[in-house]
């Protein structure tokens, strides 16, 4: 019976050290800790996808598909993705000019509290929207992380762009090495985002522009804001919180995000 009880525990103790998910552990002589790799993401596998010139939304299961071509991510704001066919809609205003666009939809991604409920409501109490930047921030870092390795970039052009929480998503990135272009409207810009967050780290030499309207309730503090680290601001007259609405916003976005 003894001898029954240790064939069994050493059985257990043996399928229990090969069941590590997946993930790498370190090796004890490296001396560098391996950081796992996140193997899914909710907001990513729920990501829409408009393919380049598309106004119909697809899924990212279509994306190996895909030839090589520039590809855009975009970060929603706190409403989430939107049904629209309004053709100045991000995701499909960037897909008109020969983007492959992917939004994560952030509703799916790993948030405090039920599905939906706090990507816009509970600014000022701590289970609200600030409390989930960091799950934001890791739905973007993984889509950014996913695009790079994926065959259908051309490893050329990756513009990331965010409108409102999603430009709250941008001033907190760790990194976004690989973009080429960052876009960030419909959030305040003062220089303690610019000169002193995790912003400033971003790649100094690629272009960044902030296009936001010096009347959006948004939008406080624009007189403390500089074009340092190669950051072009633009405050527009008006209080449109999408300046892409606005034609002097749209002229200057355009102007942005053409491929050449």
């Amino acid at each position: 019976m003894k001898t029954s009880l240790l064939l069994l525990l050493l059985s257990l103790s043996i399928l229990t050290s090969g069941c590590g998910g997946g993930e790498s552990s370190p090796s004890p002589s490296s001396g560098n800790p391996i950081t796992p790799i996140a193997v899914s993401n909710l907001a990513w596998d729920n990501a829409r996808v408009y393919k380049p010139y598309s106004t119909s939304p697809s899924s990212v299961a279509e994306l190996n598909s895909m030839p090589p071509g520039p590809v855009a991510i975009s970060l929603h704001g706190c409403d989430g993705v939107n049904n629209t066919t309004d053709p100045n809609y991000f995701p499909l205003l960037l897909a008109s000019f020969g983007y492959l666009v992917i939004e994560p939809d952030s509703y799916f991604g790993d948030k405090v509290g039920s599905f939906g409920s706090l990507l816009c409501d509970g600014f000022n109490i701590p289970q609200g929207a600030w409390a989930n930047m960091p799950n934001r921030v890791k739905d973007a870092e993984y889509a950014v992380a996913k695009v790079k390795a994926a065959p259908y970039w051309n490893q050329k052009t990756l513009l990331v762009q965010g409108q409102s929480q999603g430009a709250v998503v941008l001033a907190n990135f760790p990194s976004i090495e690989g973009a080429t272009k960052i876009l960030w409207t419909g959030y305040n810009c003062p220089d303690t985002y610019l000169a002193t967050s995790k912003a400033a780290l971003w790649l100094p030499t690629i272009p960044k522009l902030v296009v936001n309207s010096l009347e959006d309730p948004w939008g406080a503090g624009w007189s403390r804001c500089d074009s340092k680290y190669n950051w072009q601001i633009e405050i527009i007259p008006g209080s449109e919180h999408n300046p892409q609405r606005n034609p002097l916003g749209l002229k200057l976005i355009t102007e942005f995000v053409k491929i050449y």
